[in-house]
């Protein structure tokens, strides 16, 4: 995480992370990550728990208008290092799921992998940023399917 204009971050309080739309793949700054009103770091990984995934609709409206984008959208959650998400979380209750938001494709984050991209998605016990966001979804919230992988055919 690279702090930004020596702001630091408070664990005890949220923060939003939100696609840096001025980042280069590879230069640290994949993700922004902002705590009350100020940008605080950019990081290329990060991990959050406790997610609530925010859209602004006048936003969202403005960037079909306008065919321009300005951030609108974030996950809003705790900072967590990678270690104590490890301890901290139940794995074997979650599916881990690519995450997306596609401002023309639907008003709110979505699952983004395979057959379950029709699936919304509105909170997260925890999400991993990395190349992508991907996050943490309850096996009880989705259809038996997408918990139990098809076998594989029989030679």
């Amino acid at each position: 995480m690279t702090p930004y204009k020596n702001r630091t971050l408070d664990p005890t309080r949220p923060v939003r992370v939100y696609r840096n739309l001025h980042s280069s793949y590879g230069d640290g700054r994949r993700w922004s990550i902002r705590q009350g009103p100020h940008v605080i770091a950019h990081a290329d990984n990060l991990h959050l728990v406790d997610v609530r995934f925010v859209v602004s609709e006048k936003g969202r409206q403005r960037v079909l208008a306008e065919r321009r984008k300005n951030v609108h959208a974030f996950a809003e959650g705790y900072f967590i290092d990678y270690d104590d998400l490890l301890v901290e979380v139940r794995w074997s209750k979650y599916v881990i799921a690519r995450i997306g938001y596609y401002p023309a494709l639907a008003p709110k984050f979505a699952i983004d992998d395979g057959p379950f991209a029709v699936y919304a998605i509105e909170s997260s016990r925890a999400v991993i940023f990395r190349d992508d966001a991907y996050a943490l979804i309850p096996k009880k919230s989705l259809p038996p399917a997408a918990c139990n992988p098809p076998e594989s055919p029989a030679n």
